[in-house]
């Protein structure tokens, strides 16, 4: 193996439950509450101007440019088949893994325009079919948003400084499920979803974000599509797709991470700097983009239990995959479990860094 590029400075790590939630200010209609609608469960609020209540269409998918090929052909009429076939084959693979055709608000569904804050304070309550500019906060156990948009606002206080959150569980609840949902943080957000306990997100896209979703324990994050992240107003943000310090029983499978951006850290960041982390599986994820594109560490408490299986490194946003390459490391945990990930453009074996030449 080639000796290792010098590391970034060393991953600052959050402390969830110290971070200050901001408030959105400016010209926002007031704040949304819930109440009881018995035929549907939906949750009625005030209704302000925001976009359209059609969901417009989808940005395309990120492109993966294939690698050159191996050798020439000894006829050149040849060459351009073989590249086409190359081109096509990584093209259909990540056909396979969610973007714009099968994340987010599905089409058809129309959407209700709502303007503030949103808070969510009915247990088993279901979120539907709303676009919401501004932020939604869950003070309630088991709780769905399903078929939504939410948007940060442009008049974010400070710009974002203060590390906005889109949408908030909050500590002292568990239980919150997102579905076919979009979440566009207007390129101000720190997090686009940040849950402590017993969160399920699939089909979602989340996007202009500076980390796509900071979780806890017992989560699924599936199906799900991660992109066009932003390091922030001063660039200083670390910039995580998902990330997590703390907590066990962890799924987080066949989505779409790509990093972009300045401060990058890892398309998955997992590290025990506050508490214990057991039973973590990352599979079958097509991942792209960081310093390094994924961090897993063990940081004086126990990272015991977690699998990398299965995934697919691709090499669109950087030669080596991440800036620095694929795996960061340092503090690796020594049960760490690295087994048939793969690079995208060329198939060649991942669970090790490659020889890059």
């Amino acid at each position: 193996m080639p000796s290792e590029a010098p590391r970034p400075a060393r991953r600052r790590w959050l402390v969830p439950a110290a971070i200050a939630l901001a408030v959105v200010a400016g010209t926002t209609v007031g704040v949304l509450t819930t109440r009881d609608n018995a035929s549907t469960g939906t949750l009625a609020g005030q209704q302000g101007s925001a976009p359209s209540a059609t969901p417009g269409p989808r940005s395309q998918a990120p492109t993966v440019k294939p690698s050159p090929s191996a050798s020439a052909s000894a006829t050149p009429s040849k060459t351009p088949t073989k590249a086409k076939s190359g081109a096509a084959a990584v093209e259909a693979k990540k056909s396979t893994f969610p973007g714009a055709s099968n994340t987010g608000v599905p089409a058809g569904v129309k959407l209700k325009p709502m303007t503030g804050e949103l808070v969510v304070s009915k247990a088993g309550a279901v979120v539907d079919g709303i676009d919401l500019v501004g932020r939604l906060v869950v003070k309630a156990n088991n709780v769905t948003i399903k078929n939504s948009r939410i948007t940060a606002p442009a008049n974010l206080p400070n710009q974002g400084r203060d590390e906005f959150t889109v949408i908030q569980q909050d500590t002292s609840v568990k239980g919150m499920t997102m579905q076919d949902c979009e979440i566009d943080g207007s390129g101000l957000v720190y997090r686009a979803i940040m849950a402590y306990n017993g969160l399920t997100v699939s089909r979602c896209e989340m996007k202009n974000i500076g980390h796509g979703v900071e979780i806890g324990t017992d989560y699924v994050i599936k199906d799900s599509w991660i992109h066009s992240t932003t390091d922030g107003p001063d660039d200083d943000w670390h910039v995580d797709g998902i990330i997590s310090s703390i907590g066990d029983n962890g799924l987080i499978e066949h989505n779409t991470i790509v990093l972009s951006g300045g401060s990058l850290t890892g398309a998955v960041s997992i590290g025990s700097s506050i508490g214990p982390i057991d039973n973590v599986i990352v599979r079958n994820n097509l991942l792209a983009g960081g310093n390094y594109c994924v961090y897993i560490q063990d940081q004086g408490h126990p990272a015991t239990n977690i699998q990398v299986v299965d995934n697919w490194f691709s090499t669109q946003q950087e030669k080596k995959v991440g800036v620095y390459g694929i795996w960061y490391g340092s503090d690796l945990p020594k049960d760490l479990v690295r087994r048939g990930n793969k690079i995208l453009e060329t198939g060649k074996p991942a669970d090790d860094e490659p020889d890059w030449g």
